[in-house]
Formats: C-alpha cells, sequence, structure tokens
C-alpha cells in the first residue's frame, strides 16, 4: 500500500525566509504578569525561539513581541 506523501500549499514568500530558529535578543520590557523572567532582568540577553518572534510597527516605530513561554533562558 505506497501512499503517496501529503502536501500542504504555502506562500512563495514563506519559502524564501532563512530565519535562524535560535537568536539572542536583549529584554528590553515585561508585562507586569510576567513569570519566567523578571523586571529586574530588563536589559539582560535571553536566548529566544526566532521563529516566534512578532515583528511590528506602530506609529513608526519598531517593536518587537515575544510570549514568554518562547524565552530558553537568560544569558545575563
Amino acid at each position: 500500500d505506497d501512499e503517496a506523501p501529503s502536501t500542504g500549499l504555502v506562500p512563495e514568500e514563506f519559502l524564501e525566509q532563512n530565519v535562524e530558529r535560535y537568536k539572542i535578543y536583549m529584554l528590553e520590557e515585561t508585562a507586569p504578569d510576567c513569570t519566567q523572567v523578571s523586571s529586574e532582568e530588563v536589559g539582560a540577553r535571553v536566548l529566544v525561539d526566532n521563529t516566534m518572534v512578532e515583528k511590528l510597527v506602530l506609529d513608526g516605530e519598531d517593536f518587537i513581541l515575544l510570549q514568554e513561554n518562547y524565552i530558553y533562558g537568560v544569558l545575563g
């Protein structure tokens, strides 16, 4: 019983992206209800799952957002 592999259709831009899986960022702010990192660690470098980073522009200013469960460690 030879089954053909299932296929999916994705936008061409998706295939052209070459995103590093993990990246180091500087922690600039935390939410008041954040439990994985504390406000004392603002300014520290953190290792994150870069595929889960959300980038947005508000009023001409760039922001990077990440849910705390995608922070794998505080590097200091």
